[in-house]
């Protein structure tokens, strides 16, 4: 992947085109996870490439700001890590970007000079907030209108019963339909044997 995408072994100019515009974020990207690689031990190199790889990495977040992932989150305990291994200048472009990420003041006489402190959101929502009291409202006045009324249904009507017939007709009805059935049963059935044709 160094090889590659850092050294340009391919003479592809992959270091270039990862330098520009929007790229220069996953550029970052790809550096903050070598050098977390290195941090966690998982990559083995030697200090000079950790100096150059970091230093490249800290100038493109100056420049460019946090690519904002988990690997550069500005508390990840990487950049700790990183920081004594860069140039002065490199490390100190990263600790500024890195403190502006976190919220954090770097220079205090500067930006008290520059511009006015910003107030915390509950002062100032209690100053913009409005001081009008409710009125009452008078005693003829008519309800507010209301927007949704709610109208009772009336009760859903029952079909009439049908009149029930008395347990004697039922049971002749269905003996009636038994022995029905019994003699639709033993009627004759008609003839299988096939039709003997004439010429006729």
């Amino acid at each position: 992947m160094k090889a590659t995408y850092f050294d340009d072994k391919q003479k592809l100019g992959l270091p270039k085109f990862l330098e520009q515009g929007p790229n220069a974020h996953v550029k970052a990207q790809m550096l903050a996870i070598f050098m977390v690689a290195a941090h966690k031990g998982f990559w083995q190199t030697d200090p000079a490439t950790l100096r150059r790889m970091g230093g490249e990495l800290a100038r493109l977040v100056g420049r460019n700001g946090l690519p904002g992932s988990g690997h550069t989150a500005p508390n990840h305990p990487m950049w700790a890590w990183l920081a004594p291994q860069l140039d002065a200048a490199d490390a100190q472009a990263l600790n500024t970007r890195l403190e502006r990420a976190r919220g954090e003041d770097a220079s205090p006489q500067a930006s008290s000079a520059s511009q006015p402190r910003p107030q915390p959101l509950n002062q100032a929502r209690t100053r913009t907030a409005p001081t009008h009291t409710p009125q009452a409202a008078p005693a003829n006045a008519p309800p507010p209108p209301r927007y949704s009324t709610l109208t009772r249904r009336p009760p859903a009507t029952q079909p009439a019963a049908l009149p029930s017939a008395p347990p004697e007709t039922l049971t002749s009805l269905a003996l009636l339909c038994l022995l029905l059935g019994l003699g639709w049963s033993r009627r004759p059935l008609p003839s299988t044997s096939p039709r003997k044709f004439t010429d006729e």
